[in-house]
């Protein structure tokens, strides 16, 4: 199988899941980061990226729904707030999750995240120590250490 074969079995497997349990939140936050990333790699065709943003943005609402304390599906949020570009309101987000899970993955990307909207603003030093402090929790992150020596 190739990539896409395996995401869309996935994707599927994802969907039983959620028919079975509908409130699973792990197998509906899948189902959102799915249509995320297809979005992030629609951007030529922005009627389509606008559809899987929609449906990943709504699903994310959905998990929020019943559990407004999940980390997963605000990163979703602020990942998507992000893609639309509104920069500000996704770094809060960022900067929230980073402070309440400073040790998780979602704390990291949190983080790494925060880094990448102060190179867009061109905050050099801002960006150095958001990358650093990404490195302290995977010092062995190769993708970090790059963003770090682009700033």
């Amino acid at each position: 199988l190739n990539h896409f074969g395996q995401s869309r079995e996935a994707m599927a497997e994802f969907e039983r899941a959620k028919q079975i349990c509908p409130t699973d939140s792990f197998a509906r936050a899948a189902i959102a980061n799915f249509n995320f990333n297809i979005s992030t790699q629609r951007r030529s065709d922005p009627a389509s990226q606008e559809s899987c943003l929609r449906s990943a943005m709504q699903t994310y609402f959905g998990i929020l729904e019943i559990d407004e304390q999940n980390c997963a599906a605000s990163l979703g949020v602020a990942n998507v707030l992000n893609e639309y570009g509104k920069i500000m309101e996704s770094n809060e987000i960022y900067k929230l999750l980073a402070n309440s899970e400073p040790d998780s993955l979602i704390g990291h990307h949190s983080v790494v995240n925060q880094g990448h909207i102060a190179m867009w603003h061109s905050n050099f030093d801002l960006a150095v120590n958001l990358y650093k402090s990404a490195l302290e929790l995977q010092p062995d992150n190769l993708k970090v250490s790059l963003f770090l020596s682009k700033a």
